[in-house]
């Protein structure tokens, strides 16, 4: 009977887990380190549409000091200017890099990147965010 019992939550553990996880890619399902990877693939790829069904909406763009505001942008602007933000330096290397070249040297992020545990990381000018249990690209330090 024990045996039996303990079966079936298995099997109603397993019906749970997938019903919560329906609608997103394995990826955004939690595990930042699966996220960046789709993320970075997307990036490399100039897919601004994959990208883009990663990224929280409206997504926040604002320059690099603390008095720029934040403009809220929709999936259309992103689509169409997301090659550009990928063209900003982030200023992390003496010599001029872009966000694709930083993204490119990054297959794997850090803890200088990533806390474990936490629902925020950031990559150069980009921040991502754990929202509802799912990884989202949801701003850019980037002006135009």
């Amino acid at each position: 009977m024990r045996k039996r019992l303990i079966g079936w939550c298995w099997v109603l553990s397993g019906f749970a887990l997938a019903a919560c996880s329906q609608g997103q890619p394995p990826a955004a399902q939690g595990d930042f380190h699966a996220y960046w990877k789709e993320f970075r693939a997307a990036s490399l790829s100039l897919s601004a549409r994959k990208a883009a069904a990663m990224t929280q909406f409206p997504f926040i763009t604002r320059g690099e000091m603390d008095e720029d505001p934040e403009i809220p942008r929709d999936r259309e602007w992103f689509e169409r200017m997301y090659p550009a933000v990928l063209q900003a330096d982030p200023g992390m290397r003496p010599e001029p890099e872009t966000m694709l070249q930083l993204i490119n040297r990054t297959p794997q992020v850090t803890e200088r990147d990533y806390a474990p545990g936490s629902d925020f990381a950031r990559v150069g000018l980009f921040e991502f965010r754990k929202i509802n249990g799912a990884w989202k690209f949801v701003r850019a330090y980037w002006a135009e």
